[in-house]
Parts: C-alpha cells; sequence; structure tokens
C-alpha cells in the first residue's frame, strides 16, 4: 500500500498545477521532492526487509503450505 500511495503523489501534483502561483519555479520543486520522497521510502523498505530477514529467507521466495 506504502509503494502504491508513493507514486500517488505524481498524480496529486499534475491535477494541481493549474493552481499554482509559480508553476515555473514550483512545479520542478514538487515532481523532485516527490521522487525523492519515493526513493527513501523504497531504501527504508529494502532496510526494513534485510533487517528482518535473513538472505536465505530472501531469495527462498514464498512458502507453500503443505
Amino acid at each position: 500500500m506504502l509503494v502504491f500511495l508513493s507514486y500517488e503523489g505524481f498524480e496529486l501534483i499534475a491535477n494541481a498545477s493549474d493552481r499554482i502561483r509559480h508553476p515555473a519555479k514550483t512545479l520542478p520543486w514538487a515532481y523532485y521532492g516527490s521522487i525523492l520522497t519515493a526513493i527513501v521510502l523504497y531504501v527504508l523498505i529494502v532496510v526494513v526487509a534485510i533487517g528482518h530477514l535473513s538472505f536465505a529467507a530472501l531469495t527462498a521466495g514464498p512458502r507453500r503450505p503443505s
């Protein structure tokens, strides 16, 4: 869910672009900020996944019920 919401910011910026006072200055900052936020979120997800699982568990894939 967090990964999906990190991309929704791009759509929100585009939808609000006609109501921004100085779009030539503000829109690049908004897009760069949202890209940076998505990158940070992805890195944090990787750090948490690696921190809680061993490398063998990460590469093994999902378990099948027996």
